[in-house]
């Protein structure tokens, strides 16, 4: 079968130029390899992508588009960034104001708690004085 194919062949390129008749296997496989990589660069992605925005203007106009509204976005993320500073900012200057405040509530709170404490122990010292005398009653 391989001999037809050898002899087929022969006939077939009896009649073609010169420079393909000189041209071998491997030349052929070394061609291939280089107009399938030409190929491939031609159908990449990013290649599409330069076509697309060569042939279709409404490609660039939807790019546009979505890089406006990103951008739109961004400046309202930053500008909310920039309220939640200030706001942070101020909120801290805030309690650096309150501090004292706090600080005289908290001294207000212990020295209640303390005297709370000896109005507590001085009932009880009452109360235990008052049991240990010996109540007179008289009628």
């Amino acid at each position: 079968m391989k001999m037809e194919e050898n002899v087929l062949s022969e006939n077939q390129f009896q009649g073609a130029p010169n420079i393909l008749q000189m041209t071998t296997a491997e030349k052929l496989s070394t061609q291939m390899k280089q107009g399938q990589k030409i190929l491939q660069m031609m159908t990449n992605e990013k290649t599409n992508l330069i076509f697309m925005m060569r042939d279709d203007r409404k490609y660039i106009d939807n790019a546009a588009d979505k890089m406006k509204m990103k951008l739109s976005l961004a400046d309202k993320a930053l500008d909310k960034s920039k309220s939640l500073q200030e706001k942070a900012k101020d909120e801290s200057l805030q309690g650096e104001k309150d501090f004292p405040k706090v600080l005289f509530v908290r001294s207000i709170k212990r020295i209640s708690k303390s005297r709370i404490m000896r109005i507590q122990n001085m009932k009880l010292f009452i109360s235990i004085i008052w049991i240990s005398k010996p109540m007179k009653f008289t009628i």
